[in-house]
């Protein structure tokens, strides 16, 4: 929404697809974390520590893997689904692929907290880092017009992935 305010339907095309791309293999990712919710819930302390340590360092490698498949395949991937004329979302995917590492732990994390009854603590991370994404989309999005419409999308990008990497820490801190 924001980021149309600023440049053309095109460029939030160009956004938008690679979004997508990334947003659906993180959920792809994600539903294994997801699916652990019942089993955190029923573990004692030291089997809940144990088991959710393992269930990270899985996630994270499955995702490290995905992240950088995207990466080196960012441009075969944008042509093959959507042709020459997205050619200019291949930074943007490129750029966003980090977020596969991100969104699946955010749900792993986010489902240990729920299973733990710490929901409050979510809404505060979440309303903060809502914040802190348009505050940075904002100034990231208006100093990127300076060089161009491609390099604003570049600043929702980074926007985008600093305020959930601050989400994600927060959830380990």
């Amino acid at each position: 929404v924001m980021l149309g305010r600023f440049v053309t339907e095109t460029f939030v095309a160009f956004y938008s697809v690679s979004f997508s791309l990334i947003a659906s293999t993180g959920f792809i990712i994600s539903f294994a974390s997801l699916s652990l919710l019942p089993i955190f819930s029923g573990l004692k302390k030291k089997a809940l520590e144990t088991g959710f340590k393992k269930s990270i360092r899985l996630t994270f490698l499955i995702s490290l893997v995905s992240a950088a498949f995207i990466y080196y395949f960012s441009k075969i991937i944008i042509l093959i689904i959507y042709g020459q004329d997205y050619i200019s979302a291949i930074p943007i995917l490129r750029t966003f692929s980090v977020l596969i590492i991100i969104i699946p732990l955010i749900a792993l994390y986010t489902s240990f907290f729920v299973s733990q009854g710490r929901t409050k603590i979510l809404a505060k991370l979440l309303v903060g880092t809502t914040i802190l994404n348009i505050i940075l989309n904002y100034f990231l999005i208006t100093q990127g017009l300076q060089f161009g419409m491609l390099e604003a999308i570049k600043g929702a990008t980074h926007a985008t992935i600093i305020s959930q990497g601050v989400y994600l820490l927060s959830l380990i801190v």
